[in-house]
């Protein structure tokens, strides 16, 4: 294989691993790095950020028995 075609590889996933790092992407399948939950007192209807549900969980039962949170 060419030298130049080699330095092109290797840039390329150089490009890749600094793009996975800024954006939060998983390198091997391209999904967002965000830990998700079932959402508690849905039957698991619902799926929601875990770092937002454990920033505020008594806003977040708040909102569910307004009626604020739907689940289908």
């Amino acid at each position: 294989m060419p030298a130049i075609i080699q330095c092109m590889i290797g840039f390329l996933m150089l490009l890749w691993r600094l793009c996975c790092k800024v954006y939060r992407v998983c390198c091997c399948c391209g999904r967002r790095s965000v830990k998700m939950m079932k959402a508690p007192g849905t039957a698991g209807a619902v799926i929601i950020s875990r770092a937002l549900f454990e920033s505020n969980p008594a806003a977040y039962f708040t909102n569910l028995r307004a009626g604020g949170i739907h689940v289908s």
